[in-house]
């Protein structure tokens, strides 16, 4: 019952978003957790705890993602609309913005690479 919102790939260097998060009712600043947090995958990749268990999130990908500044209000939002996300993701039909904007991940990335 969950969505992947984002996933880093190690032997390719490659962070992949999900697609649902490329709507006008996703903050970019919610996006911008989702990369960070992907890329925090490629400075503390995974390890195999004693008991031969994969740790993904461990204490210094834990601390480091502490340190983001909207942290908070990112999980708050995932909280509040991940299931709306996931019926999106389902249906095709995107989720409805109380003030649509010009974000996602298309906006994004022309931010961060000043293509507008």
């Amino acid at each position: 019952r969950g969505l992947r919102l984002g996933s880093y790939d190690a032997e390719l260097a490659l962070v992949r978003i999900h697609p649902a998060l490329d709507q006008s009712a996703v903050p970019d600043w919610f996006v911008r957790y989702v990369l960070f947090h992907e890329l925090l995958h490629a400075v503390h990749p995974p390890v195999r705890s004693t008991a031969g268990r994969w740790i993904r999130h461990g204490k210094a990908f834990r601390e480091r993602e502490q340190a983001y500044p909207e942290l908070d209000r990112a999980l708050a939002w995932e909280k509040r609309h991940i299931d709306a996300l996931i019926r999106s993701a389902r249906t095709g039909k995107p989720l409805r913005a109380a003030r649509p904007v010009p974000t996602g991940v298309r906006r994004l990335v022309q931010r961060l690479f000043f293509l507008d």
